[in-house]
This record gives C-alpha cells, sequence and structure tokens, in this order.
C-alpha cells in the first residue's frame, strides 16, 4: 500500500497518519466544540507518540472512536494505489445510521475558524456537499491534470452502463470532503457498492475499465465516487474556495494566494511531515500557544505556509531517504506508472 505525501518513512507511517488526526480533531474541536466528533478507523490497537496512548487523548478531547473492519468497499487485488481511500466509503454506509447530518473531512486538514454558512447548510441536510477541486466547467476537453479531461471520463463512465448514467462531462470530485444527511450517504454508500462489485465482475471476466490516460477504475475511490455524485438525483453544493481549498504550500508547487487565510478549512495535503508534524506537538500539550492563542488562523498558517512562506535559498543536507515527497501525480498515460513528485533543493551526502 502506498501513502502519499510522506516518502519513504515506513517506519513511522501510522504515527505520522495518527498525529494528522489528533491535530485535525484538536484544531476542529476548538473551532466546533459544539459538534460530535467521530475517528472512524480499523486500527484496534493502542497509539503510543512520545509516551502519550493518542486513543486516550482524543477521548479527552471529546472525540468518540468507531471501528470497522474496513472490508466492504476494499477492491483487494484490483487497486494498486491509493487502496486506503477506498475506506471512507465504508464510512459513508456507517454515516447513514447516525441521526443527523455529517460532514466527512480527510485527516490532513485544518479547520481553523467557524463557517456558519456551511454550518447552516450541512445541518438542513438537503444537499450533498463536496469539492470541485479542478474547477473544469467551462474547459471540458482540458487534460491538466493527470492527463484526463471532464469528457475522457465521460465517455468511459459512458461505457460502464449501470445507474443510468448520462452525463458527458462529469465533475471530477476531490475526495477530501463529503456531507450530507443520514439519507444521502445511504444513497451513496448503496450505490458505490453495487458500481464496485459490477467493476470488479468486469475485471474478472477480462472487461477491464481504464481510462484513457492509463487510470484503472480502481485507482483510488474518486472516481467510482464521481460517477454515482454525477448521476445521482441530488442538489451538489461546491464548497471549493468557499469553505474549503486543497492547498499546495511547497516551494515549487505552490497555489497560495492572498485571501486563502479567509477559508474555514485548509486541505495542507503536502504538511503531513512538516508543518502538520510540529503542529501537533503543540496541539498535544494542553498548555501550549495552540490553546490559547487569540488569533488562531494567523498562529496556524505560520506552520503550514498560509499565507505565505519564506523559503531559504539553500536547503540543508539531507539524506536522500529523508526526501519529502510533495505530491503523487499519473504521469505514464500508458502503463499507469507511478511517478512521486518531489519538491526539494538539497545537497546529498556523498
Amino acid at each position: 500500500m502506498k501513502y502519499p505525501n510522506i516518502g519513504n518513512q515506513k517506519s513511522d507511517k501510522k504515527n505520522i497518519y495518527w498525529k494528522c488526526v489528533y491535530t485535525f480533531c484538536a484544531t476542529s474541536v476548538r473551532v466546533n466544540h459544539e459538534k460530535k466528533h467521530l475517528v472512524i478507523t480499523n486500527d484496534y490497537d493502542d497509539v503510543i507518540i512520545d509516551n502519550k496512548n493518542i486513543k486516550k487523548e482524543l477521548s479527552l478531547l471529546g472525540v468518540e472512536l468507531i471501528y470497522l473492519n474496513f472490508d466492504t468497499y476494499d477492491p483487494g487485488k484490483f487497486s494498486k494505489i491509493f487502496r486506503n481511500a477506498f475506506y471512507k466509503l465504508q464510512v459513508f454506509e456507517r454515516l447513514s445510521q447516525e441521526a443527523l447530518p455529517s460532514i466527512l473531512l480527510d485527516s490532513d486538514i485544518l479547520w481553523h475558524k467557524k463557517d456558519t454558512v456551511l454550518d447552516e447548510i450541512i445541518s438542513k441536510g438537503e444537499v450533498l456537499v463536496l469539492q470541485d477541486t479542478y474547477q473544469r466547467n467551462n474547459h471540458p476537453l482540458k487534460r491538466s491534470p493527470h492527463n484526463l479531461s471532464m469528457k475522457d471520463m465521460g465517455d468511459t463512465f459512458y461505457s460502464i452502463g449501470i445507474q443510468s448514467y448520462n452525463e458527458p462531462y462529469p465533475i471530477w470530485y476531490g475526495g477530501e470532503i463529503t456531507g450530507g444527511s443520514p439519507k444521502t450517504f445511504g444513497v451513496l454508500a448503496k450505490n458505490i457498492l453495487e458500481l464496485l462489485d459490477y467493476c470488479k465482475e468486469q475485471e474478472k471476466n477480462g472487461n477491464k475499465i481504464y481510462f484513457p490516460n492509463g487510470s484503472s477504475i480502481f485507482d483510488g475511490d474518486e472516481f467510482l465516487s464521481s460517477f454515482v455524485y454525477n448521476s445521482i438525483d441530488i442538489e451538489i453544493y461546491d464548497t471549493n474556495k468557499l469553505h474549503s481549498k486543497r492547498l499546495l504550500t511547497g516551494e515549487i508547487s505552490n497555489n497560495v494566494m492572498d485571501g486563502d487565510e479567509k477559508i474555514p478549512i485548509w486541505h495542507v495535503t503536502s504538511e503531513k511531515v512538516t508543518g502538520l508534524k510540529k503542529l501537533f506537538d503543540e496541539a498535544i500539550n494542553p498548555n501550549s500557544e495552540f490553546w490559547n492563542t487569540k488569533n488562531f488562523t494567523e498562529y496556524l498558517g505560520k506552520f503550514v505556509g498560509i499565507p505565505k512562506r519564506k523559503f531559504k535559498k539553500k536547503s540543508l543536507p539531507v539524506k536522500v531517504k529523508d526526501l519529502i515527497y510533495n505530491q503523487l501525480r499519473f504521469l505514464n498515460s500508458n502503463r499507469k506508472k507511478m511517478i512521486w513528485w518531489f519538491h526539494s533543493r538539497y545537497i546529498s551526502n556523498k
């Protein structure tokens, strides 16, 4: 299983992700203290980091842990990358059992300020809340990013032939935010499971489903979920740049702009082993500035380069094995080869 944005720090994968979980929950609890917070996991073991039991620390924040096996929506051997991303699909099923509408978020997120508008939208439960990360509605033939256009996706989706699919230019929705009523989550879970089972059966029969860029329908959960989002009769509310944004904060890949500090939810994908790691050390300390600062947005922003970060002209020497990979891109359209894009100016130790 591959873990994006954490490079080859294999021994620390589990701790990296639990640090992100705790840090995100700490920010959201501070901002949305009146809300119910759930962490849904298949990790039944205690998580000890720096002599602290992270699950007990989460409980002290008021966070409830729920355990699922994550086997119902597992694509198994058919998925070569992002297989763990399919776990969130079973979370949809679990959220359909809640009494009130919910919002599901990735762990590498910071919620830094109150959002009463989004709160009202979610609470009404009348729409499906998603993020159209790539914003290509006016450019359906544009193949950037990932060398895959809306038309390319539509042509492949039409070939699947179930659930009355009828959208020539589907939106590729990001997986970082999904919100809706229990009923909506139930519809999503049911339709995605039907689609997953259908695609598995096709694969077994030799009818593999690939996009023109060479990506498989099983390359992450976003292809399956976007198929369903573009085929169901439920109004979609797009949070992009209003309530949430996927932020690239590296020296080379950087889309941070003035005004991003006003967006309540930051998805900082490349900060897992940098800013979020440092913020964990702050959040886990009840006496730190994390819990006492009056300007929470400015405080958090300093750790993750929002609204801006000063980069050194020369980076300190680091070993190749310690390089931080910035983003994962599908660059080989014929062989679906994973190419790790990394941002770093370094002097290798020879």
